[in-house]
């Protein structure tokens, strides 16, 4: 019988090793969390793989804040899900990125790092895109923020420069670059995407991410947005 792709256990805490490569800058404040598991218990699992040439050792994928959470709370075990034979490092993190995106979890800056990791270890952006189930367009637009300089890409974190700002001044200086080089301009005009297009109004109502573009959606949604419309025939 085929090993099966992943078991579930309750292991002591200890057994858990965090990722030295996690893709969340900061845990953040805890407080709440750990006071929810002493009065609810852990109701959600963290993801971890075995540690090579260890019996009882695993390194975690994904639930360091939940572990830490549970560690100040005082609980001595958890549930963990198990991905088994997952040793190669990119798929650490591409493990990290889907389940921190579908949560919806992770700054803008953190998933433009984590993709950036991929593509550091070759992925294309169209590998990155199918193994974290995006589109090429979503890994270029957060991939665009790795343009700042250290300064910039810090008050992006911070959230004193929202990161669709810094996003789309990106674009600017690129698009001016190659107007400069004399090279054609590529890609839509960034007033494509402001509040005078005929679609802003429906992408405002649907798109609910943390990360929209001038307040009213985020790429990923305009895209879908404009896909839908053109399929549409309308």
């Amino acid at each position: 019988m085929a090993r099966p792709r992943q078991t579930i256990k309750v292991l002591p805490i200890e057994q858990l090793t965090g990722h030295p490569e996690n893709i969340r800058d900061d845990l953040g404040d805890l407080t709440d969390m750990a006071r929810s598991s002493r009065e609810h218990g852990i109701l959600q699992p963290r993801t971890a793989t075995e540690i090579p040439s260890t019996e009882d050792r695993y390194l975690l994928l994904d639930g360091h804040r939940r572990l830490k959470a549970a560690t100040m709370a005082h609980e001595t075990k958890v549930p963990v899900i198990i991905r088994h034979l997952v040793d190669d490092p990119a798929e650490h993190t591409v493990v990290m990125l889907v389940t921190g995106t579908h949560r919806r979890d992770l700054s803008a800056v953190e998933r433009a790092k984590a993709y950036g990791s991929l593509r550091d270890r070759g992925l294309s952006m169209s590998d990155i895109a199918r193994r974290t189930g995006v589109t090429p367009s979503t890994v270029s637009y957060y991939l665009n923020l790795l343009r700042l300089d250290d300064a910039l890409l810090e008050k992006v974190e911070t959230g004193e420069i929202a990161s669709t700002k810094a996003i789309a001044s990106v674009r600017d200086n690129r698009q001016q670059e190659r107007e400069g080089n004399g090279q054609p301009l590529r890609g839509r005009p960034l007033a494509h995407f402001g509040s005078d297009h005929p679609l802003a109004a429906l992408v405002s109502n649907t798109c609910t991410h943390r990360h929209s573009y001038d307040g009213i959606g985020c790429g990923p949604c305009w895209e879908k947005t404009i896909r839908n419309d053109a399929a549409s025939g309308k």
